[in-house]
């Protein structure tokens, strides 16, 4: 089983940004339906340490780490936030 993450970024009028990661599993070639988990980032947001996913339905948070999942959108966050 692969799980198959995607990223959303929406920029909000306050100087925060809402991203949204979804996570989907690959079995086989049968895709499950994308699940969806969020979190609103400002500009004293630690960008460096790992987001605590969790979905529906886990018992335990995901780490993820946006350098390592998403380097473009972390390289646009930084700039974002003037972290450059």
């Amino acid at each position: 089983m692969e799980t198959k993450l995607s990223i959303r970024i929406e920029v909000l009028k306050d100087g925060f940004v809402h991203v949204e990661i979804d996570r989907q599993f690959v079995i086989g070639t049968t895709v499950t339906p994308a699940q969806t988990w969020g979190i609103a980032l400002g500009p004293d947001s630690n960008l460096d340490e790992p987001l605590p996913c969790l979905w529906d339905g886990d018992t335990e948070q995901t780490p993820i780490l946006l350098a390592e999942k998403f380097p473009a959108e972390y390289a646009y966050l930084k700039a974002k936030f003037g972290r450059v």
